[in-house]
């Protein structure tokens, strides 16, 4: 399963930095750290605080996080960074911070193993998406991470095949899933739904998958243990065998197979700036 992403420890972080009005001798044009709160304390928080000139609130949701900032009552409102947030249609902050699922590039894996290209142990890093007002409209914009290049090549690789080739892919989600883990399982259809010949399964188990005629299983999980067990079920399927590919936010590498996702270190690289925490 993916956690419910808290991967940057903060919830709400505010910071004062370059833009404040008065500055001091000590101000250099850094960023510097004020202070720390949870999100239902975010509007007490900016009032305690009007130096603040940013704020970065993690996974507190878009709407939550306007409404904390209005709730300040600020003739000027700080610059609002929401980390691990999806715009959809209405109003945002000034920027949102995505960590991406990895469908299409679990997608794109699973096609080349349907195809008899082995799977590896890779730890395949994407990067995370940013969104403003100006490019959501144009799906964003990826701050690249070291695989975005291979699945950008990989989309331009096509496999002979015939108007009866159906490759089937399983997915694998909880029976309870997060919230996370349902935005993912929804990516994956989506993605699925976009590429020809391509049958995608959702079972209860890899070995009803298998049997299925699944050639690659698709997992939703940062359980080591939940990959063995399916990599096992895999190997003991009784026709034949199938690759098992993990979306996993952490890339664990004691999953021992191979893994994709956006971790907390692209999201940080995504905020581009360094800031200086107060002594």
């Amino acid at each position: 399963m993916i956690p419910a992403r808290g991967l940057l420890l903060l919830l709400a972080c505010v910071w004062t930095g370059c833009a404040q009005p008065e500055r001091t001798e000590r101000d250099d044009g850094a960023l510097r750290a004020v202070a720390t709160c949870a999100p239902a304390e975010l509007g007490a928080t900016l009032r305690a605080h009007p130096e603040v000139t940013l704020v970065i609130a993690v996974d507190c949701g878009i709407e939550p996080a306007l409404a904390a900032v209005a709730d300040a009552g600020r003739d000027q409102s700080p610059f609002l960074i929401v980390v691990g947030a999806r715009p959809a249609e209405g109003p945002m902050p000034d920027v949102c911070i995505e960590a991406p699922t990895g469908a299409n590039a679990a997608i794109d894996m699973a096609l080349l193993a349907c195809q008899g290209a082995p799977t590896t142990l890779a730890r395949y890093e994407l990067g995370a998406r940013t969104w403003t007002s100006a490019n959501r409209a144009a799906g964003g914009a990826t701050t690249a991470g070291p695989a975005d290049a291979i699945f950008a090549l990989l989309r331009n690789v096509r496999f002979p095949a015939t108007a009866t080739t159906v490759n089937k892919v399983a997915l694998l989600a909880s029976a309870q899933p997060t919230a996370s883990q349902r935005t993912l399982a929804d990516d994956v259809r989506a993605a699925a739904s976009s590429r020809q010949n391509l049958e995608l399964i959702e079972s209860a188990s890899v070995t009803a998958a298998v049997e299925r005629g699944a050639g690659a299983i698709l997992l939703t999980t940062s359980d080591p243990q939940i990959t063995a067990a399916a990599k096992r079920a895999a190997r003991n399927a009784a026709d034949k065998s199938a690759a098992v590919i993990v979306l996993d936010p952490m890339l664990v590498a004691a999953h021992d197979t191979c893994r994709i996702g956006c971790p907390p270190a692209a999201v940080a690289n995504a905020l581009d700036f360094d800031p200086v925490r107060p002594r």
